[in-house]
């Protein structure tokens, strides 16, 4: 059985925006591409780096988990 993502809730930068953070590790390249795709034509947050993004407002960032929260996590252990 796979595991799921690890996502946490987070605060972005000195205006302290709603994000979400990955667990390190548990994103692989293809994942963060279709993330990077969905959040452009959905106009939906901001990439940050493989494990952070950002969102202009709460709704924005709960559209997100409810769209990525439940992705397997590419790590093994």
């Amino acid at each position: 059985m796979a595991n799921k993502v690890t996502l946490k809730t987070c605060e972005v930068g000195l205006f302290r925006l709603p994000g979400v953070v990955f667990e390190k590790g548990d994103l692989n390249q293809e994942q963060v591409d279709e993330i990077k795709v969905w959040i452009k034509e959905n106009q939906c947050g901001t990439y940050m780096n493989n494990e952070l993004y950002s969102f202009k407002n709460e709704g924005q960032r709960d559209w997100f988990i409810l769209r990525w929260g439940e992705l397997e996590s590419s790590r093994t252990e």
